[in-house]
């Protein structure tokens, strides 16, 4: 399928819309532009946070499980150190 052949998304609203836009008073084509600006910028926040709610979540998992296994790496060396310590302070007493 050559690109030629692809019908474009301003082809598609443009002719439509200049058709209706063409009958409408300035007054009605302001309201209607307005009410059009209205609805994609609501549609479009919505798909933003969801897309940010959803990547707030991976980086939290990913944070979370960094972390987790970072502990179970060091936890054990840091509990020996204490429990030396401790052994050491009674030898000393």
């Amino acid at each position: 399928m050559s690109d030629d052949a692809v019908p474009l998304l301003t082809e598609r609203v443009a002719g439509p819309l200049r058709e209706a836009t063409e009958v409408l008073t300035e007054a009605e084509r302001a309201a209607l532009l307005a009410e059009v600006q209205t609805k994609l910028t609501a549609e479009c926040f919505d798909l933003i946070e969801t897309m940010l709610d959803d990547a707030a979540r991976q980086v939290e998992n990913i944070l979370y499980q960094k972390v987790k296994a970072q502990l179970r790496a060091e936890l054990p060396e840091v509990i020996e150190a204490a429990l030396e310590d401790i052994l050491e302070m009674r030898e000393d007493d």
